[in-house]
């Protein structure tokens, strides 16, 4: 029977509570909806697939026009550039050997044909420059393809089993925790968003740079074949090599990530899941910045 002292309810029209529990049946159901995308990660996983496909492949394969506009400079500008160093180079170190060699008293046949072979070797050198560093971008990509089987996982959250966990303790909500919990979802879901728009930037701005670097190796590779210059080769090789690895990296922290999300625990307090998964993701953005600075630290690159 309707309560007559309830001028709502002798009406026939919806109670004060009638509306509190249809509007709270409504901000759950956006709860809910947004637990579940959320929870499969949809834009992490599909952003993954692309940046595991964009770090698997050398400067040649990321993009062929560029490398070959890239290769074309390096052989037809900055080979004259190279070839004026490595003349003085090749120069300095045969000047340099035979007046090391007795005090200039003496002069062996082999001085002349080891700086024969080390002038050979550097002029090789220097033109196969760029064949030598994609090389070493090829090897990157191939351990990259080998141990994105090991690394490999989409993230989730378990959607279906979180949303039973939590259907039945929202019903217990007041409107304003609700609202709160609605706010903090929201924001995860843009911490989300933010950080795989950095991940995205890191790595398009590594290959850039990967780019810029190899864009000048003639004139490292100049350097080479003579003691004195020879670091700054070296030196170069190594950052070569730190570039590669720093892919190898990105790839652990990508897994490090989701093996992460995927072991968030649930508990009573929604709050403190949403928490622990914004505090993840902006771990992992920041963890995405170190990685050329490991990289570099690995192979001693400067």
């Amino acid at each position: 029977m309707p309560d007559f002292l309830n001028p709502l309810e002798w009406l026939g029209l919806p109670t004060f509570s009638d509306m509190i529990d249809f509007f709270k049946g409504i901000i759950i159901a956006g709860i809910l909806g947004s637990f579940e995308e959320l929870g499969n990660f949809h834009k992490h996983n599909i952003l993954m697939n692309s940046l595991y496909s964009s770090l698997g492949k050398s400067p040649s394969e990321w993009n062929t026009s560029i490398f070959s506009a890239i290769t074309g400079m390096a052989e037809n500008v900055l080979m004259i550039v190279a070839a004026v160093i490595i003349s003085f180079v090749i120069t300095y170190d045969l000047v340099q050997s035979v007046s090391e060699h007795n005090s200039k008293q003496d002069f062996e046949i082999s001085i002349l044909i080891k700086w024969l072979a080390k002038s050979g070797l550097a002029v090789y050198l220097v033109s196969n420059s760029m064949t030598i560093v994609n090389g070493i971008f090829t090897a990157s990509s191939w351990i990259i393809e080998k141990a994105s089987s090991y690394l490999y996982s989409d993230a989730a959250l378990n959607p279906e089993v979180m949303i039973e966990f939590y259907r039945n303790s929202l019903q217990d909500k007041s409107i304003f925790s609700l609202f709160l919990i609605q706010a903090e979802i929201l924001t995860a879901n843009i911490a989300v968003i933010i950080v795989m728009i950095v991940a995205e930037v890191i790595i398009w701005s590594r290959m850039i740079e990967i780019f810029m670097v190899i864009a000048a190796s003639p004139i490292p590779f100049a350097t080479l074949m003579n003691r004195d210059w020879s670091d700054i080769g070296r030196n170069y090789i190594k950052l070569i090599c730190a570039y590669g690895f720093q892919a190898y990296l990105i790839m652990i922290i990508f897994a490090v990530y989701s093996a992460l999300i995927g072991s968030i625990a649930y508990s009573d307090s929604i709050t403190s899941s949403v928490i622990t998964l914004i505090t993840y993701t902006f771990l992992f953005g920041y963890m995405l910045f170190k990685t050329e600075a490991i990289a570099k630290s690995i192979f001693c690159a400067r």
